[in-house]
């Protein structure tokens, strides 16, 4: 499975703020990665956090491999990281702000980088 085929994600603030959102996960194809995301709609005062977590098949929890820059805007983000787990996901949430905010989300195909 890769992340070609979705489209974007959508990233709603609830009324306390706590609400978290997971991409599908992925597998690695390479021990480093760039990931791009592209926030083509932003409304609000607060920002999306965004977590890349990466885990082995054989791990029973996902640890955190590295969070972009917060989303305040529209705009492009990148993020290059290594080395990766077997396993990647994106993990979304917000930080301040206030009920009813968003952020339309599309998330690039991972460029793998050579080993």
């Amino acid at each position: 499975m890769s992340y070609a085929t979705l489209l974007g994600f959508t990233v709603l603030r609830d009324q306390t703020g706590a609400a978290v959102y997971y991409t599908p996960p992925i597998v690695r194809e390479a021990l480093e990665a760039t990931f791009t995301l592209n926030a083509t709609h932003f409304t609000g005062s607060g920002a999306v956090v965004v977590t890349v977590e990466h885990k082995d098949f054989a791990d029973t929890s996902w640890a955190t491999a590295d969070t972009f820059s917060n989303i305040t805007a529209t705009g492009v983000k990148t993020l290059t990281f290594s080395p990766l787990k077997e396993e990647i996901r994106f993990k979304f949430g917000f930080s301040g702000g206030g009920p009813g905010e968003f952020a339309h989300i599309v998330v690039a195909e991972p460029t793998w980088l050579p080993e």
